[in-house]
């Protein structure tokens, strides 16, 4: 699967104030065309809400929902986020592989379908990509063999 591209994001960008008053423009007579453009949103995605606001009247959602496609809920991630800094403060740093193994299997416990590989019981990369980007804070290293007086002098030193 290729990555994604490094390009500016061009969906998502206008504001919810930006769509009210271009829907305003429209109840007021403009076209979809012009209100699209003086208000800077892509045609398309305000012909779509046109056609939204005339089916279902003024109680439509005006703002992006990309949390909707996430796999995980917050909580999940959290735990996840938490067993993988856990096991790096115990100086047995996951590899990425195994990060993505232990995401199927919580995955696979709690019933969420995730972009995975049957075959090979673990994530997509790609979601494993994102998760990163999503938590700056995360902790995946190569391991590293620690033997236990190091690992006692670390301790020692940092108390």
């Amino acid at each position: 699967m290729p990555r994604p591209r490094n390009k500016e994001r061009k969906i998502g960008k206008h504001k919810k104030d930006d769509m009210m008053s271009a829907l305003l423009m429209i109840e007021n007579g403009s076209s979809i065309r012009t209100a699209a453009k003086t208000s800077k949103i892509p045609y398309p995605t305000l012909r779509r809400y046109v056609k939204k606001k005339r089916e279902h009247g003024d109680n439509i959602s005006l703002e992006q929902r990309y949390d909707i496609n996430k796999a995980f809920t917050e909580e999940h991630e959290q735990i996840l986020l938490q067993y993988y800094n856990d096991c790096a403060l115990m100086f047995y740093g996951l590899t990425i592989k195994e990060c993505r193994k232990v995401a199927y299997e919580i995955a696979k416990v709690n019933g969420i379908k995730i972009p995975s590989s049957e075959r090979d019981k673990m994530s997509g990369l790609e979601w494993f990509r994102f998760f990163k980007k999503r938590h700056l804070d995360i902790s995946v290293k190569k391991l590293e063999a620690v033997s236990l007086v190091r690992y006692f002098l670390i301790i020692w030193r940092n108390r």
